[in-house]
């Protein structure tokens, strides 16, 4: 399962807000040719190689962003998308292990 979920991993610019240190908090990104306002920062954390951030953005979908310090290299992968029938005033709830989506299945999945 761990090597499944890292293939949902995509190459992703991430603007972000350095104060004390570089990659503070990130406030949009990109993924391919869609941009993302990133509205709230969820939560963050890291792990030997990584800093992690879940992010809700402007799409009201939930990501994950991670950057490689060392390389300064960008990542992001879909956590919970809205679906058709999730009111606009409903916020997303966490998926459960084997609905999170990539990006592509997550487009077609929110229209």
């Amino acid at each position: 399962m761990p090597g499944d979920l890292e293939k949902l991993w995509v190459a992703a610019e991430v603007s972000s807000y350095a104060g004390s240190r570089s990659n503070e908090r990130p406030v949009s990104f990109r993924v391919e040719d869609r941009e993302f306002e990133v509205l709230d920062v969820l939560e963050s954390w890291y792990d030997p190689d990584h800093l992690y951030f879940k992010v809700r953005a402007g799409d009201r979908s939930i990501y994950l962003l991670r950057v490689h310090e060392g390389q300064d290299r960008w990542q992001a992968r879909p956590w919970a998308v809205p679906t058709a029938s999730t009111p606009p005033d409903r916020e997303i709830e966490e998926p459960s292990a084997g609905k999170i989506l990539p990006f592509q299945e997550a487009d077609s999945n929110g229209e």
